[in-house]
């Protein structure tokens, strides 16, 4: 059995578990540059975003009990995701399952060892 962990956000409950080294390979091989938050508006169409819902229904669908029952109900795909979540949720559950995996964000992987984030002056 994997190791999981129960997230929320607003209510709706989910259970990830960490990406398998295949699935982690596959997506740091196969996706596509992901467009820049000036681009934010293009967030529904091209394969990096595709990639993105393969990845958190791989998480979503990875957490099973011993006996292979899916701990989020129904398998997930890239199409139920779209479907039924908005979002926030995607945004939520993306970091969550990178981390949990042991994947950097572009963010954490830009960053300079010792770089501290700026503080604010407001």
């Amino acid at each position: 059995m994997p190791r999981i962990k129960a997230v929320s956000i607003d209510g709706a409950k989910f259970v990830i578990a960490p990406l398998t080294i295949a699935q982690m390979r596959d997506f740091i091989v196969n996706t596509p540059k992901m467009p820049g938050d000036d681009d934010k508006q293009l967030f529904m169409g091209g394969p990096a975003f595709d990639k993105v819902y393969e990845t958190i229904c791989s998480s979503l669908n990875n957490a099973k009990t011993d006996v292979g029952s899916y701990l989020n109900g129904a398998e997930w795909t890239p199409d139920r995701c779209i479907a039924e979540m908005d979002q926030g949720t995607i945004d939520f559950l993306q970091p969550l399952i990178y981390e949990f995996t042991g994947l950097k964000t572009s963010a954490e992987a830009s960053k300079k060892p010792g770089e501290t984030p700026a503080a604010s002056t407001a």
